[in-house]
């Protein structure tokens, strides 16, 4: 979560795939999703706990960050559009080709 929230979501990705290869807990991707959503509202409320702690008290930073963590857990709570493919033609004709994963 702070990787994608960071704009570094191929590190994410790379991160997730190494921590599932060493893991094997293919079955928590389940999971993610939720995990996502709750782990960038901790960060938006420890984030504004801390902004509201600071001297000066800065109260437009304190928003700006609870924002972009508040922001990140409403995209992250949005449901993904999915697609499906059906491949039907002769042997040979490129069907396993054109459907595997990019």
């Amino acid at each position: 979560m702070d990787l994608e929230e960071r704009g570094r979501p191929d590190f994410a990705h790379r991160f997730l795939n190494r921590y599932l290869e060493a893991t094997g807990d293919y079955a928590g991707l389940q999971c993610l999703p939720f995990f996502r959503v709750y782990r960038a509202l901790v960060r938006a409320k420890v984030a504004g706990i801390r902004a509201a702690q600071e001297e000066p008290h800065d109260a437009r930073r304190e928003a700006e960050i609870r924002s972009q963590y508040l922001a990140f857990a409403s995209r992250a709570s949005r449901p993904r559009r999915t697609q499906l493919l059906l491949a039907a033609r002769c042997f040979g004709s490129g069907k396993t080709w054109v459907s595997r994963p990019c």
